[in-house]
């Protein structure tokens, strides 16, 4: 991923494009009402007594994996596809206090999450949608403390 990442910034550099800052927005209500849904959709497979556990950033991690490895999901079901990444999005917005926005950059507009008032984004529900032919195999903690180090990271250096 780091060389990817590397590579791409490398390529933008050396061929002197000049990319606009992100926009960052707050949500519209039909957004916040979508990510509602989305959320919905991930809680109606939470147990009563497992209600207080989700509430916290790994409460949503381990009951994502526990999900997604349960094979009930509709395999490419978009609207649970939805749901993972908004649970997956609410624990940064948990753990590290990002919080969700309508951003839009050169390439288009989506909803994402930012940290703080910088420019660093992650685009949890994206990120799902990449993976969707792997959801059951996923290790979410593994995946948020990758995500995380980079979003952290990035914030010591000022990015």
């Amino acid at each position: 991923m780091f060389i990817r990442l590397a590579l791409c910034l490398a390529f933008l550099l050396s061929a002197s494009v000049v990319l606009a800052e992100p926009k960052f927005s707050e949500l519209t209500r039909a957004e916040r009402a979508e990510l509602d849904a989305n959320r919905a959709e991930i809680s109606q497979y939470i147990a009563p007594e497992s209600q207080a556990n989700f509430q916290t950033a790994a409460g949503k991690l381990d009951a994502l994996k526990t999900i997604a490895a349960s094979g009930i999901l509709k395999p490419f079901d978009s609207v649970e596809i939805a749901g993972l990444g908004t649970t997956f999005g609410d624990a940064f917005v948990l753990d590290l206090g990002m919080h969700w926005v309508r951003v839009r950059d050169d390439f288009g507009t989506t909803i994402g999450l930012r940290y703080k008032e910088t420019s660093i984004v992650l685009a949890p529900i994206d990120i799902m949608f990449k993976r969707e032919g792997e959801i059951d195999t996923l290790d979410f903690f593994d995946m948020y403390n990758f995500y995380a180090a980079i979003v952290l990271d990035m914030a010591a250096k000022g990015m």
